[in-house]
């Protein structure tokens, strides 16, 4: 039935080159990626690596995440976000939403460079935008 759904809406080409070129998404990320691409609602993946490249947190369902070092500890490491369904986030240096932020509107294959420069510094992550059905 999802792949049906997927093909219909032609999220399937998306949800495969992500679940492929990203084989580093354990199983539960690449399921909640195909729930959340399905259900159309703000994802985004925050990646340890340029490029969209070894560990990732998936942050899904408008749900704010205010300590990442809680998630994989996941503090001070994303150096690639990527974006699905319209996702808008805000990361933010320290936790609790605190200390400078950057707001990201499309997929950064590195926060090396400009105009981002924040590079293994996101320590919480807030969603700009949310679905409603």
């Amino acid at each position: 039935m999802l792949s049906k759904f997927l093909s219909n809406t032609g999220l399937a080409a998306a949800l495969f080159f992500t679940a492929a070129a990203h084989a580093e998404l354990t199983s539960p990320q690449k399921a909640t990626l195909a729930t959340t691409m399905a259900s159309g609602a703000p994802l985004a993946i925050l990646w340890e690596n340029n490029d969209f490249t070894g560990r990732a947190v998936t942050v899904s369902d408008c749900l704010d995440i205010n300590s990442l070092s809680k998630i994989n500890n996941f503090n001070d490491r994303t150096t690639s976000i990527q974006l699905f369904n319209g996702a808008e986030i805000t990361i933010y240096q320290h936790d609790n939403w605190q200390g400078s932020n950057r707001i990201i509107t499309q997929n950064v294959n590195t926060l090396n460079n400009g105009p981002y420069y924040f590079n293994d510094e996101a320590s919480s992550v807030k969603f700009n935008n949310c679905y409603q059905p």
